[in-house]
């Protein structure tokens, strides 16, 4: 019996970092076992039962340990690799996935790095796993000499032997569901999350990214059948963990669910799910970058558990030639946002900072016409340059002179013991924070905007601010753009209490340079250090900047910012010729200073709150009166609320915090899991107005 581990490691210590079920090694698992006879398999997710079941003695050893490459395990993986070729030199030791060079001389470098390491399986795993056991089980040696598809290694002399390409597999009916034959069973614990692919594949050719590449162009397809059967499979398994306080999503990685035709399909069977199951709340997938018909439709039928994502990442017609993107209609995205928003549904769009050819100007632009369009959410993302991707090659990056920096990825480090040999380590990524037309300054205020947008724009912090400036015909934009002008204006000034003002910022633009790291080498010494991995777990280094500080900017310095906004308010107001009553603008950020802060104290879920002006009732309808803005009929009497959680959200909550935890740290995870405008506080009931009383006032005036 040939016995083959599979290991698909995540950091554990300050939080599950990559908390997803390994059904990518399920596959290969699955179709190794139906092609090769008398294999047995085994998988892993946890690096502690991975060690446990190396150190207990009363278990056979594996003849292959498999283990994946990913930019979040990369160093982990390879140092398990290590410390396992050291004890057991017999192991075939082989590593796969995305994180690997595509010219020849980089992956020849990178095999020489890892003498522990004797084979890398490139692209997809399946096929070529099984190759590279057939062939080595055939041989009467260890002396390996023949090019094996798919799989590239270093033979006895250290002469790289590059297999040629394994065909892409076209028809994904031969590879059996890891769901289905119950060998996924075990990670259902509650803490990782169920992750399904409907097809494989990207006709899109994005420099940046890793289906960028010829490889991957041609889309396959799944059976519907298996992921109708996987749907409900999953749904069985997911509603029981639902009810011990687990959580209770769902992962499609697709990359552009939505845009075919059968896709409304899946999404019909989903929600079928959902009736039946309960599950899942929510979909966190990445939406066609076409067919934007289709996607809505899509949407609509999973009736709001699914955002529509519009990634433009860049509105620049040159940025989208030198990245490859040409073939996305970008116009439609935009368009994508406006439909959607006229629906209600949740959108989100992505963009990326410091592509090459792409100028402040240019990229501020791209954000403005993104708000424009009226996506619910921005998100702007740093661009990571990732092996395996075409931007990565030397000649690319020299050609547009980017210039890179290291940093340690979030959630990704830790220490554990193996056969008495500690492992310490840290994952490192590689940013661009300059180019010939985006200079490192500019780069900092970049930053500045992007955390502006995810504190004031994002999740509807400050939904009725946003409301108004709509009704008023003023781009929310103009407001956020004026914050950073403010803010950077501030920074300067030589008032101690307007420095103080705007502290909570700048100690983010200072966390913005310190955490970057000229060398790997120097930042991987760093992080080789016990001591210093013990700051990334307790959560002084190492924290994902823009969601810690926005998370200690709703939650603990809400009414600093508030400050900041109102005032900012007043400032649009007054360039637009605008006269409105000021009671309504302090209304406004008071009220949404009671809906969120301390939004997570579950000790203290409610809020007072007086106001001259019915804001609940203006959010509600989505409008504030014309006789209000025109500046008539202003109250006479006072409106105050009792604003509290409802029990629902209390429960996801409380659900989240068991997950990710309750420090700054686990907070900030919670926001890139959840919609926050759905944990908000809201008067008890769905009439708002029970919870209302009036009391006339001499004045009109609350005091």
């Amino acid at each position: 019996m040939t016995v083959v581990w599979l290991a698909d490691l995540t950091y554990t210590q300050q939080t599950i970092a990559a908390d997803v079920i390994p059904a990518a090694i399920g596959s290969i698992a699955a179709y190794i076992e139906s092609t090769i006879p008398s294999l047995e398999t085994r998988l892993f997710k946890y690096p502690e039962e991975l060690i446990a079941d190396f150190e207990d003695n009363s278990l056979t050893k594996p003849d292959f340990l498999f283990v994946s490459n990913y930019v979040w395990n990369a160093t982990l993986s390879s140092l398990f690799l290590k410390e396992v070729k050291a004890k057991y030199p017999s192991i075939v030791t082989v590593m796969g996935g995305p994180n690997y060079p595509l010219d020849i001389k980089s992956r020849e470098e990178f095999l020489i790095k890892k003498p522990y390491l004797d084979f890398y399986i490139r692209h997809e795993g399946e096929r070529s796993a099984s190759n590279l056991i057939e062939y080595i089980l055939n041989r009467n040696s260890n002396v390996y000499t023949e090019p094996i598809a798919g799989v590239d290694y270093l033979d006895k002399d250290n002469h790289p032997i590059f297999g040629p390409e394994q065909d892409k597999i076209k028809d994904l009916s031969i590879l059996k569901s890891p769901y289905l034959d119950g060998r996924l069973d075990k990670f259902f614990d509650g803490k990782l999350l169920p992750i399904i692919q409907t097809n494989r594949g990207c006709p899109f050719t994005c420099s940046f990214c890793a289906e960028g590449t010829k490889f991957y162009s041609r889309v396959g397809f799944y059976p519907i059948e298996r992921i109708n059967d996987e749907v409900m499979y999953i749904g069985s398994l997911m509603e029981k963990i639902r009810s011990k306080g687990g959580r209770n999503d769902l992962f499609i990685a697709d990359s552009n669910f939505g845009m075919y035709p059968r896709d409304l399909d899946i999404c019909r069977q989903i929600q079928k799910a959902r009736e039946v199951y309960k599950w899942p709340e929510y979909i966190n997938v990445a939406t066609g970058k076409n067919a934007k018909e289709r996607v809505l439709e899509a949407a609509s039928i999973i009736e709001g558990a699914m955002r529509l994502s519009g990634s433009v990442q860049s509105l620049t017609p040159e940025v989208l030639k030198n990245i490859k993107r040409q073939n996305i209609d970008a116009e439609a995205l935009a368009e994508l946002g406006l439909r959607s928003a006229k629906t209600g549904a949740n959108t989100y769009s992505e963009i990326i900072m410091c592509l090459p050819g792409e100028s402040l100007n240019s990229h501020f632009s791209t954000i403005e016409k993104v708000i424009s369009s009226g996506f619910n959410i921005v998100h702007n993302f740093q661009l990571m340059i990732l092996p395996g991707t075409p931007m990565c090659e030397p000649d690319y990056l020299t050609k547009y002179s980017m210039n890179t920096k290291y940093r340690v990825l979030p959630r990704c480090y830790g220490f554990y013991s193996l056969f008495n040999k500690p492992i310490v380590c840290a994952e490192i990524e590689r940013i661009c924070v300059e180019t010939a037309t985006l200079p490192f300054d500019d780069y900092i205020k970049s930053r500045l905007l992007h955390l502006i947008i995810a504190t004031y724009y994002n999740d509807s912090t400050f939904k009725a601010a946003l409301l108004l400036l709509k009704q008023l015909n003023i781009s929310p934009y103009k407001w956020l753009i004026s914050i950073h002008s403010i803010i950077l204006k501030k920074r300067s000034s030589n008032d101690q209490n307007e420095r103080e003002l705007i502290s909570p910022f700048e100690r983010f633009l200072s966390n913005t340079s310190n955490e970057l790291w000229e060398t790997y080498d120097d930042l991987e010494e760093f992080t080789s250090d016990p001591n210093n991995i013990k700051k990334y777990i307790n959560g002084e280094l190492g924290n994902n900047l823009l969601f810690s500080h926005k998370s200690d900017l709703i939650f603990s310095s809400i009414k600093t910012i508030s400050i900041i906004g109102m005032i900012d308010f007043h400032e649009i107001l007054l360039k637009n010729s605008i006269q409105i009553d000021n009671r309504l603008v302090e209304d406004i950020f008071s009220y949404h200073v009671s809906v969120a802060e301390e939004l997570f104290d579950l000790k203290n879920t409610s809020r007072n709150v007086v106001l001259s002006y019915d804001i609940p009732k203006f959010i509600n309808q989505n409008n504030f009166n014309e006789d209000i803005l025109n500046n008539k009929n202003l109250p006479k009497k006072e409106y105050s609320y009792l604003i509290n959680l409802h029990e629902d959200q209390i429960d996801l909550i409380s659900r989240m915090q068991s997950i990710y935890g309750t420090d700054n740290v686990g907070t900030s995870r919670i926001l890139t899991k959840v919609h926050l405008s759905r944990l908000f506080r809201k008067p008890m009931t769905e009439n708002y107005k029970s919870f209302a009383t009036e009391r006339v006032t001499a004045q009109g005036i609350s005091e």
